[in-house]
């Protein structure tokens, strides 16, 4: 090899590397519990689903289409992803924040979606769009001036919860079509694609000597969780 080929093949090995580490990074985290209650105090086998987006390279999550698998013929889910209503002088209102939905899938799966799109006439308006989410706690009133009162959201964020049958604490997980997308920069609507990185957390019923601490703990993890 000559060593001008040497280094445009480390010269570009470099870039590589820098293009991959200075990659977005959505981390999608699924926290599975087998009973008799979780950290909301719904009762088990129950389970969450939280997402943070890193920090200095994008502006918090876009979107999410996440997979879900395992949840058992009677699982639910309910989208919980930042969502409001912007009312400005003079108008009748702008939804703000994510759309949500799910489709059942075949056998005991569920796709799950949340998504940004301005709210303007034409859905091209940044002004209602919440940048940061999944960077940093905050409110729909803090982010868009005059919206409704919001529920306060955390970092990371609480997109869906839900319930599953019983033996499904310990598989329910992700499935292969699970992606995610964030904004570019605040106060653009350019988004790009995330790298994806996931988590499972799966919580067994605790001995019963330890139902009591569970149960005190349980308004301790709920504000560590929600501030």
């Amino acid at each position: 090899m000559t060593r001008l080929a040497s280094c445009l093949g480390s010269a570009l090995a470099a870039l590589l590397f820098a293009s991959a580490s200075q990659a977005a990074t959505v981390e999608l985290t699924l926290i599975t519990h087998a009973g008799p209650v979780d950290v909301f105090g719904h009762p088990g086998p129950a389970w969450e689903l939280y997402a943070s987006a890193s920090a200095g390279d994008n502006a918090g999550i876009a979107g999410v289409n996440i997979d879900l698998v395992g949840l058992g013929a009677s699982g639910t889910l309910t989208a919980n992803a930042p969502q409001g209503l912007s009312l400005p002088a003079g108008s009748s209102g702008l939804n703000v924040g994510f759309t949500v939905g799910n489709a059942d899938d075949a056998g005991d799966a569920v796709t799950f979606f949340a998504g940004q799109v301005g709210g303007g006439p034409a859905l091209d308006d940044p002004a209602t769009i919440l940048f940061g989410v999944g960077q940093a706690p905050g409110t729909i009133p803090d982010l868009v001036p005059g919206s409704e009162t919001g529920v306060p959201w955390a970092a990371p964020v609480l997109l869906a919860f839900g319930t599953m049958d019983g033996p499904a604490w310990a598989t329910m997980g992700f499935g292969a079509s699970t992606n995610a997308n964030v904004w570019s920069q605040a106060g653009s609507l350019a988004a790009e694609a995330a790298v994806v990185n996931l988590l499972i957390e799966r919580h067994p019923v605790p001995e019963p000597a330890l139902l009591s601490i569970l149960a005190c703990a349980a308004l301790g993890l709920v504000a560590l969780r929600r501030t």
